[in-house]
C-alpha cells in the first residue's frame, strides 16, 4: 500500500510537470497539482521512517512487603532488560464511592540486565519484614 501511495504522487507529480510543458495546464494548477503528489510521497515516507512500537513489558515477579502495603513488580523490558517498579497501597476516599485503596506508583525503581539483581532490588524496596513473592 505505501508503494503504491508512493507510486501514485510521483506519477500525479510528473503529470504535473508534462502538462505544464505542455501547456495544457496553467502554472499555478500544475504547482498545486505537483504540491498534492508531492505531499503524498511526503507522507509515506515519514510512515516508514516512524520507529515500530516497542513490544510491550511483560510481568515477571511480583514481590510484596509483609504488611501488603507495598508492592515491587518486576517486568521484562522488550531489550531483555529487567525493570522494577515500586507500589505503595495508598487510602482514597471519594464522595461517590466511599472509602477505598488503590496501588500508586512510587519514584523509586531501576533497570538491571539479570533477574537475580532484580530481585534483589525488588526485595529491598519492599523490606520491612518477611517478602512474600508471589508470580
Amino acid at each position: 500500500m505505501n508503494k503504491t501511495l508512493a507510486a501514485l504522487g510521483l506519477l500525479i507529480t510528473l503529470l504535473a510537470a508534462i502538462f505544464l510543458l505542455m501547456d495544457v495546464i496553467p502554472f499555478g494548477v500544475a504547482a498545486a497539482i505537483a504540491v498534492l503528489g508531492i505531499g503524498l510521497v511526503a507522507v509515506v515516507r515519514r510512515k516508514n521512517t516512524q520507529p515500530e512500537s516497542r513490544p510491550a513489558q511483560q510481568t515477571v515477579e511480583i514481590v510484596y512487603s509483609s504488611d501488603r502495603q507495598l508492592r515491587a513488580v518486576i517486568k521484562q523490558r522488550g531489550d531483555g532488560k529487567y525493570q522494577v517498579e515500586v507500589w505503595k497501597l495508598v487510602s482514597d476516599y471519594s464522595q461517590d464511592f466511599g472509602p477505598g485503596s488503590q496501588w500508586a506508583r512510587q519514584p523509586a525503581g531501576s533497570i538491571t540486565d539479570t533477574l537475580s539483581d532484580a530481585m534483589d532490588i525488588a526485595t529491598s524496596h519492599v523490606r520491612g519484614g518477611d517478602e512474600i513473592t508471589l508470580d
